[in-house]
């Protein structure tokens, strides 16, 4: 057999409501119904602020994050004119996996995401670094507008 939860619903509570307002005169009605509405207002403040707090919270992290992505970035730049200043390039360095073709400096066409790069499936970029030290090797890729993400053989094609 149900039990019915104790707990009053919200109808049971405006019947409530609804009875004690009708008892009292117009007056007294008035008076309550401004009462209400000054702890509605005042419960909506509350709440606004608290909204407003946590935003201002929620824009300061994102502003560190967008900081730590600059620094990151800044940071690609530098090994990139460090690898290009050294001279290193496909021929030279081994950055190269002859059996794919895949290679620093080489385009490829992104054709699958499964990983987590936020390329466009069918947009071509260009490899600008790699890390063999995992158990596949993972391209860094770049899209020439400052979005650079891994990559691996399996998500691209050499065009």
């Amino acid at each position: 057999m149900l039990q019915k939860d104790p707990t009053p619903t919200i109808g049971d509570r405006a019947e409530h409501v609804n009875d004690f307002v009708s008892g009292l005169s117009n007056e007294d009605q008035d008076i309550f119904l401004n009462q209400v509405i000054d702890a509605i207002q005042k419960d909506r403040t509350h709440h606004l602020q608290v909204l407003s707090r946590e935003r201002q919270e929620l824009m300061s992290r994102l502003e560190e994050i967008d900081n730590k992505i600059s620094d990151l970035n800044q940071r690609t730049e530098q090994l990139d004119m460090r690898r290009r200043a050294s001279g290193c390039d496909a021929n030279k360095c081994d950055s190269i996996d002859q059996e794919s073709g895949f290679a620093v400096g080489k385009k490829v066409k992104i054709k699958d995401r499964i990983h987590g790069h936020k390329f466009k499936i069918g947009e071509v970029v260009e490899i600008v670094d790699y890390d063999h030290q995992s158990t596949a090797t993972m391209w860094l890729c770049s899209n020439g507008e400052g979005e650079r993400w891994w990559v691996d053989e399996d998500e691209a094609t050499v065009v």
